[in-house]
């Protein structure tokens, strides 16, 4: 099984990058440092050869070569053109982490930055056929529980 299925392109190919993010965790380690770099820097791969790539990164050309087939893709350039196409689309934030030596201001941006990726892939993952058959379950319950615990406590 590849990771870049069929069922990934429900959204188009401008996913990829969101796509990738999600996958990291289910790389080989060689593999998860280049998809590292892909998503830090997805404006300079694009413009990358494989060898420049697998310099930068510090690791072999079929290294990189693993990673495009794991993500299920057939070439190389065809990782650069899903690259290129998730970010015309605005893929809207690659994780970067804070850092106490971060000003404020960059920690505010980073955080907000967060807030609205994982906002904006909350919207995409909603389906609204469920949703609406999920309203018309509990509008018609005669009774809804709710239980907390915790800080979830209501």
């Amino acid at each position: 099984m590849t990771i870049y299925e069929a069922s990934d392109h429900a959204g188009g190919d401008d996913r990829f990058l969101d796509v990738l993010t999600a996958r990291k965790a289910e790389l080989s380690p060689s593999e998860r440092r280049v998809a590292e770099f892909v998503l830090e820097a997805p404006d300079k791969v694009i413009h990358m050869s494989i060898a420049t790539l697998a310099e930068e990164v510090g690791v072999s050309q079929p290294t990189v070569l693993r990673l495009v087939r794991t993500m299920g893709l057939a070439s190389y350039p065809e990782l650069k053109l899903r690259t290129g196409q998730s970010i015309v689309a605005g893929t809207p934030y690659v994780h970067s982490e804070v850092a106490s030596s971060d000003p404020l201001d960059q920690i505010v941006d980073k955080l907000v930055d967060s807030s609205i990726y994982t906002l904006t892939m909350l919207r995409r993952s909603i389906d609204q056929k469920v949703l609406a058959r999920v309203i018309d379950i509990l509008s018609n319950a005669p009774r809804i529980d709710c239980y907390g615990a915790g800080a979830a406590r209501i």
